[in-house]
């Protein structure tokens, strides 16, 4: 009887001390957080476009109806210097250590490139039936009517290091 007394009193002491720890609010550095927000996009997006596809959707169309919600969220006074700000600002803003530059510029058309994004994408492609192409047909469709919103037209191309960027003023 006394083991079982012991045994039961010894129980409720570890389950006492253990229910007693508390949960803590985390603090996270500004690039802790930035790497964490920078992965919820990228899921967001890969979710949104795996369900798009359950949907009966392409990746381009899927892409294609997200500009067309957010081309007016642009300045179209702007027109191509601000696409291609704001294009150079969004890219660089994909990675913590974002590689970027400028290929070549004129007055009316700029080729920039920068490093391949979307990691998380390949380690989980299989989950979520989201090919890298298929994020890259997203991201294309999802720029066009921005830029003819502003003014432009733009080209987007992808080789195994860099996703390459043309905007183009019309």
């Amino acid at each position: 009887m006394k083991r079982i007394l012991f045994t039961g009193f010894a129980l409720l002491i570890v389950l006492g001390i253990t229910a007693q720890e508390p949960f803590k609010v985390h603090k996270p550095f500004i690039e802790q957080k930035l790497g964490n927000m920078i992965g919820q996009w990228e899921y967001m997006a890969i979710v949104s476009i795996s369900y798009a596809k359950a949907e009966g959707k392409t990746a381009n169309e899927f892409g294609h109806y997200v500009g067309e919600q957010f081309k007016t969220s642009w300045d179209k006074e702007k027109g191509f210097k601000g696409l291609v700000n704001g294009m150079l600002w969004n890219l660089s803003c994909f990675s913590l250590e974002p590689e970027m530059e400028i290929v070549s510029q004129t007055a009316d058309k700029v080729e920039m490139k920068c490093k391949k994004f979307a990691p998380y994408l390949e380690k989980n492609q299989p989950v979520f039936d989201v090919s890298y192409q298929e994020f890259m047909d997203f991201m294309d469709a999802l720029m066009a009517p921005i830029a003819e919103y502003l003014g432009c037209s733009h080209e987007l191309r992808t080789d195994e290091k860099w996703v390459y960027i043309i905007v183009q003023k019309n």
